[in-house]
């Protein structure tokens, strides 16, 4: 999919509210200074501050949004208006990519950090965690994944490994004090150790969450169907599907389908398996929710639907999506429609 595509399918599952305050940011020229530097683009927001707010956004290869932050107060839930407003005006007209800059300045700056001794450097990392609470943030989850991450590719996590003790400072991590306002870089780590969840040491797992998610109720920030209660139900499931295997946790998927990144995930697998009537089905389910809701373009459950057909070669079917796509606004499935007929009118000519 197109980098303009998988932008859709992320805002299609913002907040309303959210969304709506995005739109008024980018349709007002909020957005600044936007910088692309090879997957990883910076940029500055307007707000109601005297200094801009700074967005970050890290895409895969395949344009997939993998991570977002916004140095903004807002944390009622995982996405923000200027995030929002951001990714507006990059699906309108995508930045240039930088090209890096072989400056002096860079290069002493380099040969400075190469020369530096490892205290020296521990030394300046904890001196701005202390003058930047996101910088700490990062640093906290950075740290940890670098840490998950080789302790799995030096094969520590098999049975008899430190799994335990590693575990253990992981979850002690997660419930720091730093994560508080920035709640959903907690349950970011926690979905990346999920991969060291197992049957002995799942129960953890859940038990933090559930103290989680009590405070939360607490500060009323777990709120049904929005913010953190999507964040709680996601974490769940990526320790179920470690900790008690895929049967498990396909059915967690089932029972938590109106939570709109479990259903996708869903129907994912359904296709990996060519099941598309399953995924027909779990889509069009979605799809009767959606009429009920206001829309300005067309959603990801259109275009998922479109690929189903695809996938599933239902011609007529594609077809068909491919016009409704087109007439809720999006001329590239205009031209996919045309060429489709195009060559059903070939075949029936041959």
């Amino acid at each position: 999919m197109s980098l303009k595509h998988e932008i859709r399918y992320f805002l299609d599952g913002v907040d309303p509210v959210i969304m709506a305050r995005g739109e008024d940011y980018y349709r007002s020229g909020q957005v600044k200074c936007i910088d692309w530097e090879e997957r990883h683009v910076t940029a500055e927001v307007s707000g109601s501050e005297e200094d801009p707010y700074l967005v970050e956004l890290e895409f895969s290869e395949d344009g997939e949004l993998e991570h977002w932050s916004c140095d903004c107060p807002y944390d009622w839930g995982p996405v923000c208006k200027h995030t929002v407003a951001v990714l507006l005006t990059i699906q309108v007209e995508p930045p240039k990519k930088n090209q890096k800059k072989a400056t002096g300045e860079k290069t002493d700056l380099q040969a400075l950090v190469e020369k530096a001794s490892k205290e020296q450097l521990a030394a300046l990392v904890l001196e701005h965690c202390q003058e930047d609470r996101r910088f700490r943030s990062q640093t906290v989850i950075g740290l940890s994944t670098n840490g998950e991450q080789e302790l799995a590719a030096g094969g520590l996590v098999q049975d008899g490994g430190p799994r335990g003790e590693f575990v253990g400072k992981i979850l002690k991590t997660a419930e720091d004090p730093v994560f508080d306002g920035w709640d959903h870089w907690r349950y970011d780590l926690l979905r990346r150790a999920a991969v060291l969840a197992d049957a002995e040491n799942g129960g953890q797992f859940y038990h933090l969450l559930d103290r989680l998610s009590g405070q939360l109720w607490e500060k009323l920030q777990y709120v049904p169907g929005y913010g953190y209660e999507k964040e709680d139900r996601l974490t769940r499931y990526y320790i179920t599907r470690s900790a008690q295997g895929e049967e498990t946790a396909r059915r967690y998927l089932e029972q938590n389908l109106e939570v709109d990144e479990l259903r996708m995930i869903l129907i994912r697998e359904d296709l990996a398996k060519k099941d598309y009537a399953n995924a027909e089905r779990l889509c069009r389910k979605r799809l009767q929710k959606e009429r009920d809701e206001r829309r300005y373009r067309p959603g990801q459950w259109q275009y998922l639907l479109y690929e189903i057909y695809r996938d599933w070669g239902r011609r007529e079917e594609q077809i068909s999506q491919a016009r409704k796509l087109a007439l809720l606004g999006d001329r590239d499935f205009y031209q996919a429609m045309k060429d489709l007929l195009t060559e059903d009118g070939l075949r029936r000519r041959r």
